[in-house]
């Protein structure tokens, strides 16, 4: 989660300066590009080992478009950007609040939350 972190905010700050010169355009391209990498990596990586439901290799199949599109988009074959990212994005973020609505460890006051394991505290102010 961190390097999704990082490329979303390298991606964000490199789009107020893409358009000074020809190097912060291309650095914001490699950025935008290091990001939709990540996130379609990261869902194949998600969906695939877990054979999970139809919605999931919908969403997956929305993301991959959205890649596919946006590859079409850098080479000049296609113009459409905005629609890519919305797919790519979109179907991302999707399969990551259903994943992470889905971990569950099954044992009582321990919860898998993206790959953290967090357990109550017990005492400190939480209402407990």
């Amino acid at each position: 989660m961190r390097t999704y972190g990082w490329l979303l905010l390298l991606t964000l700050l490199s789009t107020y300066v893409y358009s000074l010169d020809t190097a912060l355009r291309d650095l914001h391209i490699v950025i935008g590009a290091a990001l939709a990498i990540f996130q379609v990596a990261a869902s194949v990586v998600d969906v695939s080992p877990h054979g999970r439901d139809q919605m999931d290799g919908i969403l997956l199949g929305m993301e991959l478009l959205g890649f596919l599109l946006a590859v079409f988009t850098i080479v000049g074959v296609l113009h459409v950007l905005f629609l890519s990212q919305v797919l790519t994005s979109g179907a991302f973020a999707l399969l990551l609040i259903r994943s992470a609505m889905k971990v569950d460890t099954g044992s009582p006051g321990v919860r898998l939350h993206v790959g953290i394991v967090s357990k109550p505290m017990v005492g400190a102010g939480c209402g407990q």
